[in-house]
């Protein structure tokens, strides 16, 4: 999203990506193997340009048919609802909750493929799932 001019990072309270990443990275600076990578050898090293055949509307519909690839995988996971099925295991409220990330997500991601609000970043919900942000418009 940030190559395609969506998604902006100002910093914000936290400071700068290179301030914090300073940070994060200083206590394992006292260690001499394997040696400390500056903040500018990481942005080198991490920093990958998008060929010009590649566009932001060609990874919006890549990540759309993965997130329905992964529907497809959990829902082959999920067993059948049992009419005497009562409770509902750990491992299936997972399963429930990561599902519903990737109807979600493939849905705007489809939106945002076709051009819906162009220009305009989603934003990340974390409610449903800590780890997996569903995306809103």
């Amino acid at each position: 999203m940030r190559g395609g001019g969506v998604l902006e990072y100002s910093g914000g309270e936290l400071g700068s990506d290179q301030l914090r990443y300073e940070r994060r990275f200083a206590p394992f600076s006292v260690f001499s193997t394997p040696p400390v990578v500056r903040y500018g050898q990481f942005i080198a090293m991490t920093t990958v340009p998008l060929p010009p055949h590649i566009t932001a509307q060609a990874l919006y519909t890549d990540a759309s048919n993965q997130f329905s690839a992964t529907k497809k995988l959990i829902e082959g996971l999920l067993s059948p609802p049992a009419a005497s099925q009562q409770t509902v295991s750990r491992r299936e409220e997972e399963l429930n909750t990561l599902l519903k990330v990737a109807k979600t997500n493939s849905v705007v991601a489809k939106l945002l493929a076709g051009g819906y609000k162009k220009g305009v970043p989603p934003s990340f919900d974390f409610d449903a799932h800590p780890f997996f942000p569903i995306m809103r418009l």
